[in-house]
């Protein structure tokens, strides 16, 4: 069985890394990585990089940036590190920069920097710049709160800085320095111990300095210059033993997850399991990343090792073994492709490799083998040619395959049966699936018309389907499942959809693209019925479609809701609502419940990623098997699900474009947390973005965004860490945010970001209400100077009446009276004149009162209007001996009439008792007032005879009709039996 390899993925240069030369690694506590380098600091969130420098321009300023291969984080927010011999104290949060000096009671220049299990800091500073050289020291130095760092211990310097400071298990330092060799040291500073385990020349001088490690369970780990490699030390007995040998030095170790060692030397890295068995793993980190020196290493809070180079970064994941492999090839890209699996009585694997046309077999603790056919047989060497699946016979002793024709292949000695019947059948570039039946029945074929019965024990085969026409013919057979219902069989098809037919010979139910419910690609690879009454179909293309047969509905699953690829090759189940699916990019796992798919890759442990069609089995004690393009997969599914728990997603920045401005503004969410957002109104687009803090094969990490209040469901975000809106519509919104990893596990909790778009101005309640206010103060101050000019004009219309009725009206009076007197002393022929005056003055006086009635605003009534006709009517009709009637029931005559109004209706009924005096011989005159409707209906009419009346009327028409259109209504005569007019005016009173 192989054993899975460790995978490695780079950050360099080729991949965006601002800075090659790294010297440090650390994590703080929201996840995001921190990268010392000899030119800054580098942020990483998994996607972007902030470079913090010494170049006054970049707000993420710090004073030094040569980084030298320590950083820790003290506290959430932060960061110590050494940087040109000094320590800084870094507060992330808005990059506050804090400088340990003298005045901290730092003794010199920093050479180590160390934080102890219990989060205290220690360091080594060395005054080797600053004292005569003969008087220089080394000085282990503890930072208290509040008093700075105070010196524990100090050792006379050795003819170089070398330094080194580690921790066990009982918080004691162990020194490692040059006169002492190790020096061990408990809290408070005193000193406990020295171990001198390792002597070494350096230039003509012997050296007792090291360097060690501790792991979890305590073992101290040195690793001594003299010989290279590694020793596990007794510190009590001043003794070591050999724990690793090679020639090489070791600087830098770490412990992961599994309990195992990583060891870096200069430009090597090996990996020490639990058993002590070693791998150099030097050559594939050289094959991914091109360095000369290993910087350091570092375990994040997912277990991922990162190394730190002068190169770059490799970042390496090894997980624990979940699948075995067999049949697998050493060779790039694809390998021993697999076809056709079955698994015999015996538990051995018999699998047809495809790219070598041969048959492999396994069994259990055995060495992989290659099946031998009897030396007899015609074709030796090639006798499967294309054969894409492979069928145990009944008797477990004889396999089924197509090659040529129908074979029957002995498991035994290797001999093999040709059935000539079918080899016209056979085309050996068509797929031909082959099945066996639950009655022991083979059946195979390339069409339907073709699909052949063939029953082995009676020798007997037939064509079920062989009366469809050419036209019905279904063609292109991918593969075929036999159904849980009695002589019914599921048939894939490479270009018609999936069929489901009767064995004797009918086609039941057709699904295509064209259908109803439809599937949503034609090609179907593989087939699989549940026993809940529905089918599950994989395409090549459209993922996984779920045939509901009692709904009558499909329901398609594809990578947008998890699924690894969406090319499907085989559907296996598992339990009772979980299936095992293999796509031609990864293998899945789907729980029907939960609708969610877990996924694995090549990282995961698989020998390759693609699979392959008739490559699969359900076999015995648990184990499935899947096969691909490079070798054959087994694994127990309950080892496989474990489920992983990723980091919570963290929001990194979010980016606005203004459309008052002409470039983008970027907020920084990791130094500004934030529990809402707001945007404003003239934002042309707003970018969220985020980060998911696992870091390996971090590009196939998918999320899925929903916009709480705009949306009504689940987006699928694709791999994109980050979703966009444009002009968003004001209103309240929630930005929910979720992911998975490639193998799809889900990250812990979603991001619930609360959105506010803010209402712009015009918009806004404060604004409408403002100008309400102040339409309301325009439309007051108009109706006041409205009225205040309508009740002037009321004044003056009052004035002139009165003056008018006075002044005007007793001159007229004054005239008509001395004209009867002159009349009475006058001769004859004056006498005329003067009463024509008389008559004229008469009339003058009549014309004065009613248009000083018709401008007088104190009659503005109906009741005025009525009470004016009546003493008109008194005044020219009774002389006449004509009656009048006015009718005004139903009718509201405290009604206000506009003096327009009142004047137009009076004359109008002026110039009607005109008509009737003038062209009738009537004896009664009628005027009646209704409503009807919104409108005012007015009817004026005589009894006079219509054979006695003048057709022409002169102009009296016309001025009504005139006056009538005035007040936009309508005007009707009528003379048929008398004559009657009716007015239609658009109001009602």
């Amino acid at each position: 069985m192989a054993q899975v390899k460790p995978q490695i993925e780079v950050l360099t240069q080729d991949q965006g890394l601002p800075s090659r030369e790294i010297t440090s690694i650390t994590q703080d506590t929201q996840g995001l990585m921190w990268f010392g380098t000899t030119q800054g600091i580098l942020r990483y969130d998994g996607y972007e990089y902030v470079a913090y420098n010494s170049n006054p321009d970049n707000p993420h300023f710090i004073p030094e940036e040569s980084i030298e291969g320590t950083m820790y984080f003290k506290s959430a927010d932060s960061l110590w590190f050494v940087a040109d011999k000094k320590l800084f104290a870094m507060d992330i949060e808005d990059d506050g920069i804090l400088l340990f000096g003298e005045e901290a009671g730092i003794k010199g220049e920093v050479m180590a920097l160390h934080q102890n299990r219990d989060g205290t800091f220690w360091i080594i500073t060395d005054n080797f710049d600053r004292s005569p050289k003969d008087n220089a020291h080394q000085f282990l130095q503890k930072y208290v709160r509040g008093k700075g760092f105070i010196t524990l211990a100090k050792v006379k310097r050795g003819i170089s800085w070398f330094t080194s400071l580690v921790t066990d298990s009982e918080l004691n330092i162990w020194w490692g320095n040059i006169p002492q060799g190790l020096a061990k040291y408990d809290i408070h500073g005193n000193l406990l111990n020295t171990v001198t385990v390792d002597t070494y020349d350096w230039f003509g001088r012997d050296l007792h300095f090291l360097e060690s490690f501790f792991d979890r369970e305590g073992k101290h780990f040195i690793f001594p210059k003299s010989k290279g490699g590694i020793d596990l030390l007794n510190g009590e007995a001043q003794k070591s033993i050999r724990f690793l040998d090679v020639p090489q030095n070791i600087y830098h170790a770490a412990q992961d997850k599994q309990g195992d060692y990583w060891f870096a030397g200069a430009n090597r890295l090996f990996k020490v399991a639990g058993d002590s068995s070693y791998s150099d793993l030097t050559a594939e980190l050289q094959s991914k990343m091109d360095f000369k020196k290993i910087t350091s290493l570092f375990l994040d809070g997912t277990g991922l090792l990162w190394v730190g180079s002068d190169g770059g970064i490799a970042k390496i994941s090894e997980k624990k073994q979940l699948f075995d492999h067999m049949f697998v090839s050493d060779n790039q890209g694809w390998g021993n492709t697999i076809r056709g699996i079955v698994q015999l009585p015996n538990n051995t694997i018999i699998a047809k490799c495809e790219s070598r046309r041969k048959l492999l077999a396994w069994k259990e603790n055995e060495t992989e083998y290659e099946f031998k056919f009897n030396k007899n047989y015609e074709h030796p060497g090639q006798p499967l040619y294309d054969s894409k699946y492979l069928v145990l016979a009944e008797d477990g002793i004889h396999l089924y395959a197509i090659g040529e024709t129908l074979m029957k292949i002995n498991i035994g000695d290797g001999s093999v049966t040709e059935y000539e019947q079918f080899r016209p059948y056979i085309n050996l570039t068509d797929v031909l699936p082959l099945i066996q039946l639950k009655d022991g029945r083979l059946l195979f074929g390339r069409s339907l018309k073709e699909l052949l019965l063939f029953d082995p024990k009676s020798g007997r085969h037939w064509l079920p389907f062989d009366h469809l026409s050419n036209s019905k013919n279904v063609t292109g057979l991918q593969f075929l499942l036999e159904s849980k219902t009695p002589n019914k069989i599921w048939v894939a098809t490479q270009s018609e959809g999936l069929l489901l037919v009767d064995i004797n010979g009918k086609i039941d139910a057709h699904y295509h693209t064209g259908s109803i419910p439809r599937l949503n690609k034609n090609k179907v690879l593989v087939v699989y019925e549940d026993s809940n009454n529905g089918v599950w179909a994989g395409t090549y293309g459209g993922g996984l479609n779920h045939v509901d047969l009692e709904k009558k509905r499909i329901k398609v699953y594809d990578n947008s809701d998890g699924l690894a690829d969406n090319n499907v090759t085989a559907i296996l189940p598992y339990g009772e609502n979980g299936y095992w699916i293999s796509t031609y990019n990864g293998l899945s796992f789907f729980d029907v419940e939960l609708e969610r798919f877990q996924n694995f890759f090549v990282e995961d442990g698989l020998s390759h990623n693609e699979f392959n069609y008739g490559a699969s089995l359900r076999g015995y004690n648990g184990y499935y098997f899947f096969g691909g393009m490079n070798g054959l997969n087994r694994f127990q599914p309950e080892r496989v699900l474990d489920k992983t728990q990723l980091p919570p997603l963290k929001l990194t920045k979010v980016v606005h474009l203004n459309q008052k401005e002409t470039a983008s503004t970027t907020m920084d969410l990791i130094q500004n947390g934030v529990n809402s957002l707001k945007i404003s109104p003239y934002e042309q687009y707003t970018t969220v973005h985020w980060t998911m803090p696992s870091y390996f094969k971090n590009e196939k990490h998918k999320y899925y965004t929903w916009l709480e209040g705009f949306e009504n469901q689940w987006q699928f975000n694709g791999t994109s860490s980050f979703v966009r809106y444009n002009k968003l519509p004001a209103g309240a919104y929630v930005l929910h945010v979720r992911g998975t990893d490639s193998s799809g596990n889900m990250s812990k909790g979603e991001i619930a970001l609360p959105i506010k778009v803010q209402q712009i101005y015009y918009r806004s309640w404060w604004f409408i209400g403002l100008c309400a206010l102040v339409a309301a103060s325009i439309i007051y101050t108009l109706f006041n100077l409205r009225l205040k000019q309508a009740l002037a004009i009321e004044r003056l219309r009052m004035q002139i009446s009165s003056d008018l009725h006075d002044e005007v009206g007793s001159m007229l009076s004054g005239l008509s009276m001395q004209t009867e007197l002159m009349e009475m002393q006058a001769s004859k022929k004056d006498k005329a004149q003067l009463q024509r005056i008389r008559a004229i003055s008469r009339r003058a006086m009549s014309q004065m009162r009613d248009l000083v009635w018709s401008i007088d605003s104190r009659q503005e009534k109906l009741r005025d209007l009525v009470n004016r006709m009546q003493e008109l009517f008194e005044e020219v009709l009774l002389p006449k001996g004509i009656a009048f009637e006015i009718e005004t029931e139903g009718i509201s005559i405290s009604k206000k009439l506009p003096s327009e109004i009142r004047q137009h209706l009076f004359l109008i009924f002026k110039e009607a008792v005109t008509n009737t005096l003038k062209h009738s011989n009537a004896n009664m005159f009628k005027v009646v007032f209704a409503t009807q409707n919104k409108t005012l209906k007015i009817v004026i009419e005589d009894n006079g005879c219509p054979a006695k009346k003048k057709v022409n009327t002169g102009l009296g028409i016309s001025n009504m009709i005139y006056r009538t259109s005035k007040m936009k209504g309508s005007l009707e005569v009528d003379t048929t039996n008398g004559f009657r007019i009716t007015l239609n005016l658009p109001f009602k009173i």
